[in-house]
């Protein structure tokens, strides 16, 4: 939900988008469930962290701002439209 009634239309979002990205576990973990009267205890060795993608900003800024688009595609930076 948008809070802000006042925002533009192209700027109001429909989708979320998160990136995911391995994580060096600090401490040990382990996940367990019961099935059939048993507990099953497996350790985590891996740790995927999901956080959001904010591209469409970047995006919205490329558009708005011509001359920035130059300067990243100059410093070798990926602009999508």
């Amino acid at each position: 939900k948008n809070y802000d009634r006042e925002v533009p239309e192209h700027l109001l979002l429909q989708e979320k988008i998160h990136c995911s990205s391995a994580i060096e576990p600090s401490t040990n973990y382990a996940i367990g469930v019961f099935r059939d009267m048993k507990f099953h205890l497996t350790s985590v060795e891996g740790i995927m962290q999901m956080r959001p993608s904010f591209r469409h900003v970047d995006n919205q800024a490329a558009i708005e701002d011509p001359d920035d688009v130059i300067e990243k595609a100059m410093n070798g930076t990926n602009i999508e439209p």
